[in-house]
């Protein structure tokens, strides 16, 4: 409270505190009378009622001196605060320039030292986190293809990765641009990549494990000799897929779009593409225990893959091949179909679960179902006729 108003205050409780005393001095006894009447006790009830008085006057400006003081101490609280988040503000950018300036060094430890400040930076501040994460992610873009100095940078692309960890939240909500990049021998375990955008990058010897890709985009990406597990990339963009080698296990494609994609790799094991896309897709492996039900598949080619235990129950496979596969408790109930060509297969069950809207547009050309040949349809139902009688 300022001088002159603590001033005024005691003078109007020094000025109304002496003006009922000369009133009351006066006048103390007919005011007595007054109030109480011929009591005896009349003059020291009306003193009691003076003491309350005066008090009642010094309390309440107490309380008054006291809400001002609170007041004052609020605005010195919220100067004192906009005056350090402007100095705090200057800090971050202070500290933003030096670690750009330090990501740009040709000494890999000051670059290292740069990539962990700008990552302070944005788990501090959530001004400069989308902005931080895009620097981090062209920093790969432009660093990663250079083949002679990718050994020298590779352990920061994977200190960059490991941002992107599921347990970290710091860049979770932040699309992740890593098209055109190179991966070699990163691993990508237990990152969030939901979303981002791998188109024409390139990976080799990568690990995929626990990983959610979720929406994300590999069009006319290319996959050599990695490692799914436990991951999930349902709903990705994956035109022109280019997967050769490694192995792929307990990972789920569901609704993905995978066009023209190509799986070249060693196994596909207990995985999920339900109601994926997969035109003119191209397989070649050993694929078991994998869901394909309610899957696009026209012009899709299965030739020369193994398969165990898998499901293509409510698959559309217009114009789709198997030819020389090989299949031990394959479901094919309720394919939709306008042609199929199981030309050379062969089937270990007795009695396979074939069920086509149209079977007079498969072809079973050596075709063999246990120690039973199959040239064409007639055969087909002459031996379904056989297991019936």
């Amino acid at each position: 409270m300022k001088p002159i108003t603590k001033t005024i205050l005691k003078v109007s409780i020094a000025v109304s505190s002496v003006a009922i005393l000369l009133v009351f001095g006066f006048q103390y006894q007919n005011i007595a009378t007054f109030l109480y009447g011929n009591d005896l006790e009349a003059n020291g009830k009306l003193m009691s009622l003076l003491i309350q008085t005066l008090g009642g006057i010094a309390i309440f400006g107490t309380l008054w001196i006291s809400l001002k003081r609170a007041k004052t101490l609020e605005e010195s609280n919220k100067l004192t605060n906009k005056q350090l988040l402007i100095i705090e503000k200057g800090n971050i950018t202070e500290r933003f320039t030096k670690a750009i300036e330090q990501l740009s060094n040709p000494k890999t430890e000051i670059r290292l030292g740069g990539i962990y400040a700008l990552y302070s930076i944005a788990k501090d501040s959530e001004e400069y986190k989308e902005t931080i994460c895009e620097i981090l992610c062209a920093f790969i873009r432009s660093e990663s293809k250079n083949d002679i100095d990718y050994d020298l940078n590779k352990g920061h692309f994977q200190t960059i990765i490991n941002f992107f960890k599921t347990d970290n939240n710091t860049f979770s909500s932040v699309k992740k641009n890593l098209n055109k990049c190179v991966f070699k021998d990163i691993s990508f375990d237990n990152c969030n990549m939901s979303s981002a955008d791998f188109s024409f990058s390139r990976f080799e010897n990568c690990t995929f494990y626990t990983a959610n890709f979720n929406k994300a985009v590999f069009f006319d990406a290319e996959i050599k000799e990695c490692e799914f597990l436990s991951s999930n990339f349902d709903n990705i963009l994956g035109g022109e897929l280019y997967i050769k080698g490694g192995k792929i296990e307990y990972t789920s494609f569901i609704n993905s779009v995978l066009i023209e994609s190509t799986f070249k790799v060693k196994t596909i094991k207990h995985c999920v593409f339900e109601s994926a896309n997969l035109r003119e897709a191209s397989f070649s492996c050993d694929i078991e225990d994998v869901n394909f039900t309610k899957i696009i598949a026209s012009n899709c080619n299965f030739n020369k893959s193994k398969f165990k235990d898998c499901d293509f129950d409510g698959a559309r496979l217009n114009q789709s091949r198997f030819i020389c596969t090989s299949h031990d408790r394959s479901n094919f109930r309720n394919i939709k179909t306008n042609e199929i060509d199981f030309s050379n297969s062969s089937f270990k069950e007795e009695q396979p679960i074939i069920h086509f809207e149209n079977m007079g547009n498969v072809t079973l050309t050596g075709v063999t179902i246990g120690a039973h040949k199959i040239e064409n349809l007639d055969d087909w139902m002459a031996y379904l006729k056989e297991l019936n009688e």
